[in-house]
């Protein structure tokens, strides 16, 4: 997360460690462009509404998220697991449709579990794509391709393929 920090600019909400409490959150989102969580989600099948983005302080459940006026934010990156599920499915109700709800244009969001260090290497090559002028879309799909033509471990679908982008994408 330290090497993104460095990527990008004030207009950008990044919140590390401790420094990371929902209520700096709650204050700092609303006049961000771009926010990026990196963090622990979860995703409550039975119960909805329980589902939660893990902050340093506290759990920040689905309920608070769409009480946030974030209509000036243009992407919300939601690095932790499931983020883009909800109880049946993609989209229902999932805490990447609290952001689009709350006024965000466009969520990455995760499918299913991530994996940490090949989360790492995508947003940080995600991060240099916007960073040379590509748009979001392209720019997730370049990471994506990127960590596939390097072989190994992380080019199996698994690693690379839970991150989606909705929204306004260009």
């Amino acid at each position: 997360m330290e090497n993104i920090s460095k990527k990008v600019s004030a207009e950008k909400l990044i919140l590390i460690g401790q420094q990371a409490k929902t209520s700096m959150f709650k204050s700092e989102c609303k006049n961000k462009n771009i926010i990026h969580l990196a963090t622990h989600g979860y995703l409550d099948k039975e119960s909805i509404k329980n589902s939660w983005i893990l902050f340093a302080d506290k759990k920040l459940k689905l309920p608070e998220l769409y009480e946030l006026k974030l209509e000036k934010t243009n992407l919300v990156i939601l690095s932790a697991c499931e983020t883009g599920l909800g109880k049946d499915g993609i989209e229902t109700t999932s805490l990447a449709r609290a952001f689009s709800d709350a006024g965000v244009r466009n969520i990455i969001a995760s499918l299913w579990p991530v994996e940490d260090e090949s989360t790492r290497l995508i947003m940080e090559e995600f991060y240099d794509n916007v960073l040379v002028g590509e748009s979001y879309r392209v720019a997730l799909r370049n990471a994506k391709l990127k960590l596939i033509a390097e072989g190994g471990k992380f080019s199996a679908p698994e690693y690379w393929a839970p991150f989606i982008l909705q929204g306004k994408t260009d």
